[in-house]
């Protein structure tokens, strides 16, 4: 930060602007390798995982519902409340799987793709948040 403040937003552009640029591309690459990851975990189609299936399926209900507990309590308006329990009911897609793949390489990486954005997301964007708004105008609105 300090050589930050002493070169100034024009003369240090020159190299915030590579990192910021490049990051677009390498989240893209990486958001392609997670899908491929997930996609190969699924061709044997998993049924045995049933337990893992139910897990993606309920806890991201379990953990919305903590969301809006904590947003009600703290005050939160209604949109912010909604935002936080998506949050909370997302269980960070990149980050988490990411994190387990460097901590325990031992781990099936493509079954905690598989749960995250193969199980998981799609439950809450297409159910999850209009479930998640529905709720909290009802509790709080």
């Amino acid at each position: 930060m300090l050589i930050g403040a002493l070169y100034g937003p024009v003369q240090g552009a020159a190299v915030t602007d590579l990192f910021t640029n490049a990051f677009k591309g390498v989240l893209a690459l990486f958001l392609l390798e997670m899908g491929l990851t997930a996609a190969q975990t699924l061709r044997p189609t998993p049924w045995h995982h049933w337990r893992l299936v139910t897990f993606a399926l309920v806890t991201p209900i379990v953990l919305s519902l903590l969301g809006i507990l904590v947003g009600a309590l703290v005050g939160l308006p209604i949109g912010s409340v909604v935002i936080l329990a998506a949050l909370a009911a997302s269980a960070s897609y990149i980050a988490a799987p990411a994190a387990m793949r460097a901590a325990v390489p031992q781990a099936n990486i493509g079954l905690a793709m598989l749960a995250s954005l193969g199980v998981t997301f799609p439950l809450n964007v297409m159910l999850g948040i209009p479930l998640y708004h529905r709720l909290v105008e009802h509790l709080l609105g």
